[in-house]
């Protein structure tokens, strides 16, 4: 990671032995980061973009947490898988990005196709990438498309071991917006 400006890690969300290696990579890249003066940040698709205030607010130590979970709309998991992440960033002073879509927008795209998002007020499109989103690459296509069809299967075979219980929704849209943000802001 020393050579990396930026780092990305996949996760299976509820895989409480992903975030634990996660807290343990955040604060190996807190170290070089003490060491080389580079600023860090924590951006996290489980809090929505439109929360980033509220999560602004926790950190600084003007809301309690209990606020934040109230206001943030925070995933069920929340407490146990990603707070540690968020006390450690509050902890040692760096920032935590909420780089997600808001749910009612991801909706909405899904229900009535992309191009409804442009009849969105500008207040709310702040809360977006810049609009209209560019057409993927059929590679990008066969790509998504392959991991999904490989999702669908890992998913058919657990449903078949384990009959009978829920499945959470499968969220695919990541708002990449806020982390451009912050590299444009803190320059390296």
């Amino acid at each position: 990671m020393e050579d990396a400006d930026v780092v990305l890690l996949g996760e299976t969300h509820d895989d409480r032995i992903a975030h634990l290696l996660q807290l343990q990579l955040l604060r190996g890249a807190q170290d070089q980061s003490s060491r080389t003066g580079r600023p860090m940040a924590l951006s996290l698709e489980m809090f929505e973009r439109d929360v980033q205030g509220i999560m602004d607010e926790y950190l600084s130590g003007v809301i309690t947490e209990r606020d934040l979970k109230q206001d943030g709309r925070p995933w069920p998991n929340y407490d146990t898988d990603y707070r540690p992440l968020v006390e450690f960033a509050k902890a040692e002073g760096f920032p935590v990005i909420c780089a997600n879509a808001p749910r009612r927008y991801v909706s909405m795209a899904g229900r009535h196709g992309r191009a409804s998002l442009e009849r969105l007020p500008a207040a709310s499109k702040q809360w977006l990438p810049p609009l209209p989103y560019l057409q993927p690459s059929q590679a990008y296509l066969d790509k998504t498309n392959q991991t999904m069809q490989a999702a669908a299967e890992q998913m058919q075979a657990l449903r078949d071991e384990q009959a009978g219980q829920g499945y959470g929704d499968f969220i695919i849209l990541t708002d990449l917006r806020a982390p451009r943000s912050y590299a444009i802001e803190h320059p390296l």
